[in-house]
């Protein structure tokens, strides 16, 4: 009786190392996973302040043309 319940408590020790292995391994993907995901994030950001830049460069470049265009207009015969 005494061996059975020996190898059943190894057994059971096994598998709680096993499920502990695969606890630390599911947090480290989770971890991994959210670093990717704030690397993204910054990605995007990124993304929309250059598109904020552009949006505003272009807003420029047709005002200046609309100036421009009035200035010829009046040379204009």
């Amino acid at each position: 009786m005494t061996d059975h319940t020996s190898n059943k408590s190894a057994e059971v020790l096994t598998a709680i190392q096993k499920i502990s292995k695969n606890i630390d391994s599911v947090a480290t993907m989770t971890e991994q996973a959210t670093i990717g995901t704030s690397e993204i994030a910054k990605g995007v950001d990124h993304t929309t302040q250059a598109s904020i830049q552009i949006s505003e460069a272009a807003l420029a470049q047709a005002k200046i043309a609309d100036e421009l265009s009035s200035m010829v207009s009046k040379f204009k015969v």
